[in-house]
């Protein structure tokens, strides 16, 4: 089951690292999810695990393909050690 988990973490990453290189900042990520910017970056950290509704908003509002999740393009830098 961790696995699972290491497998939504490196991911949500990877997406929050996608939206940053686009000029947004986390702060601003943190507030079209209607969520503190310390709750966001405990998830980036790993301090907090990463809900499958919180994952669902995040999806939703950043309108990112949900099975990228499952079939990532690069699946090397999503696999868990």
């Amino acid at each position: 089951m961790q696995e699972i988990y290491i497998l939504k973490n490196k991911w949500f990453n990877n997406e929050i690292d996608k939206i940053v290189s686009t000029g947004m900042s986390k702060a601003d990520i943190a507030r079209h999810l209607d969520v503190a910017p310390q709750y966001l970056n405990s998830l980036v950290s790993g301090a907090r695990n990463i809900t499958d509704q919180f994952l669902d908003k995040f999806i939703e509002i950043f309108n990112i393909n949900q099975f990228d999740l499952l079939y990532n393009n690069n699946t090397n830098d999503i696999q868990a050690n």
